[in-house]
């Protein structure tokens, strides 16, 4: 009788939606890159480009322990940690070609 009531209940409505949260972290982040590049400009706050993925790694790292969303946490995860090493190759790049102005 106990079990049967175990298993009844239900989770946090956070935990199957948080790969989801990871993935559209990603995919933001990947548009925000894009358009920064694209215009030569910073239409998003620069913290933005560094503050989304690590939000986005946070919670791929949390919906991986659920059952749910553990593909698009796989999927967020991999996005964000795309968009954080290419903003800091491009941004070590940067600094070896001209070092001093």
């Amino acid at each position: 009788m106990e079990l049967a009531l175990l298993k009844n209940k239900k989770g946090t409505l956070l935990h199957p939606i948080t790969g989801m949260i990871s993935f559209l972290c990603g995919i933001f982040s990947l548009v925000e890159l894009n358009i920064n590049y694209l215009f030569l400009s910073s239409f998003f706050l620069p913290q933005a480009l560094y503050s989304i993925p690590v939000l986005g790694i946070f919670s791929g790292m949390v919906a991986l322990f659920t059952r749910r969303s553990k593909m698009y946490a796989w999927w967020g995860i991999g996005l964000n940690i795309f968009v954080l090493l290419f903003s800091f190759v491009i941004l070590i790049l940067a600094w070896s070609i001209n070092p001093k102005p």
